[in-house]
């Protein structure tokens, strides 16, 4: 059924981007108002393909061996690269030039180099690619192993001994106790709750308190700081994601740490954002200090969510404790970037706290 469902959920999205190929620009009038209610109804699926995607996607990754999840992680980081990387391709970098229109300076922007819809076919492209590695991934056997053993590398993360037994360990526990009965380790109800309102609460950063702001904390620096954040940010999230696949349960106590430091490049972003229109840091240093410091809160929270995954993966010797430690992480995710995401609607929608940057201005 998790298989199916996850068939459904990547042609609902393949669907509705073929969907606005032929109608994004479409209007419609609402109210005696016009609306772009074609291209916001689809786009609502796709969020819904987008919030479901770790609810279903990440527990089924628990009937894989664990020394895979990191590439899915990574992946996942990239998905937002690839977009990007199109969307300059298209040509929509660059400042704008300012002309004069009534006695006013009106931002002008230049010319797509290729029209919306051929961006939409191609992300139509990218998702009937995932589609076709998902079809691939859950017909192909050599997949659905057991993890690697202790003379392997293997990618199993050991928590500490009173909360987590590694799996590796249990052979040898067998060998020497052979009259003891096989006991399945598991988290903790302490860890687990920790680790799910730590995941919680990054993806409310992460997911629901920093993407609104961004244009109000990045565009006061132009355009093309703008872009090298969004590009910049994509590799950071897939490099810091990356790294998390050489953590161990040592390494493990540096997370509240790692935390920390993100928290506090969030804050340095947050007030940037409360700034504008005017810069937080003047003169040509701000422009790269607010690139460094997106790249940086990116690859740390990106490496934090990683890490936790990974543990709550490991969190159980059997596969389905450790399916649904994965599905909680994935609900957790969810609440957190809703939480996140109905706040920042409110506070930008319904205050006065965030002020956007006219370049002609």
């Amino acid at each position: 059924m998790e298989r199916l469902s996850i068939h459904a959920i990547n042609w609902i999205g393949i669907v509705a981007l073929v969907l606005q190929i032929f109608f994004w620009d479409h209007i419609s009038v609402v109210g005696s108002k016009e609306h772009s209610v074609a291209f916001l109804t689809l786009t609502f699926f796709l969020a819904i393909v987008d919030c479901t995607s770790s609810v279903l996607y990440i527990p089924f990754m628990s009937s894989i061996a664990s020394n895979y999840l990191v590439s899915h992680l990574v992946g996942q980081s990239l998905s937002g690269l690839l977009p990007s990387f199109l969307a300059l391709a298209q040509g929509v970098g660059g400042n704008p030039d300012c002309h004069q229109v009534n006695g006013t300076q009106v931002p002008v922007y230049p010319s797509p180099r290729f029209s919306v819809n051929v961006f939409f076919g191609l992300l139509t492209l990218l998702a009937i690619i995932s589609w076709f590695a998902f079809f691939l991934l859950s017909n192909l056997k050599r997949f659905f192993a057991i993890d690697v053993t202790v003379g392997e590398s293997s990618s199993r993360i050991a928590v500490e001994t009173d909360k987590l037994q590694p799996q590796q360990h249990q052979p040898y526990q067998q060998q020497e106790h052979h009259h003891h009965p096989q006991e399945s380790s598991s988290l903790s109800t302490r860890t687990l709750l920790t680790l799910l309102i730590t995941e919680a609460c990054i993806c409310c950063i992460t997911n629901g308190l920093l993407p609104p702001i961004q244009p109000y904390s990045v565009l006061v620096y132009g355009n093309v700081a703008y872009h090298f954040v969004v590009s910049l940010s994509a590799i950071a999230s897939a490099s810091g994601t990356y790294c998390s696949g050489f953590l161990n349960a040592r390494q493990a106590k540096v997370l509240p740490v790692l935390l920390a430091l993100a928290v506090a490049s969030a804050g340095f972003i947050l007030a940037s954002a409360l700034s504008s229109p005017s810069r937080l840091v003047t003169g040509g240093f701000g422009s790269v200090l607010i690139v460094c410091v997106w790249v940086a809160n990116n690859a740390l929270f990106a490496f934090c969510r990683a890490s936790i995954t990974r543990l709550l993966r490991a969190g159980s010797s059997q596969q389905k404790q450790s399916h649904r430690y994965l599905f909680l992480g994935g609900v957790f995710t969810q609440i957190g970037s809703a939480v996140g995401a109905i706040v920042m609607f409110c506070v930008i929608n319904y205050t006065s706290a965030f002020k956007s940057f006219s370049p002609c201005s």
